[in-house]
């Protein structure tokens, strides 16, 4: 599962099924000109780990609010997209039990 959903209850539901039925999953998440992924693979860290309950409702802009950088998605998707076809003997390079920031402002 590859989640870039922009809705916070959306991303706890494919966190809990993915975790209940021991899937692995990729997050991704873009505001304006940061973003940040990580991967879940069953046994290590999950979304809700991380984040224990969903922000109450308008307290972080969705992205059509807030606006995004286009190209940053695109930077988010193709690091989700690596995680995602990674073979297993990769995994211990994946990016999991931690988010992994993305800040376009400070990337050289």
């Amino acid at each position: 599962m590859v989640d870039g959903t922009d809705n916070f209850p959306v991303k706890f539901l494919i966190n809990d099924a993915c975790v209940m039925a021991g899937k692995p999953f990729s997050h991704g998440g873009i505001l304006r000109f940061n973003g940040q992924t990580f991967t879940h693979l069953p046994g290590t860290a999950c979304y809700r780990c991380m984040f224990k309950e969903p922000p109450p409702a308008g307290a972080v802009p969705t992205c059509s609010q807030a606006g995004v950088l286009g190209a940053i998605a695109g930077m988010l998707g193709t690091i989700q997209a690596a995680e995602t076809l990674a073979d297993k003997p990769l995994a211990h390079l994946r990016c999991q039990d931690h988010a992994v920031p993305y800040r376009s402002c400070e990337a050289s």
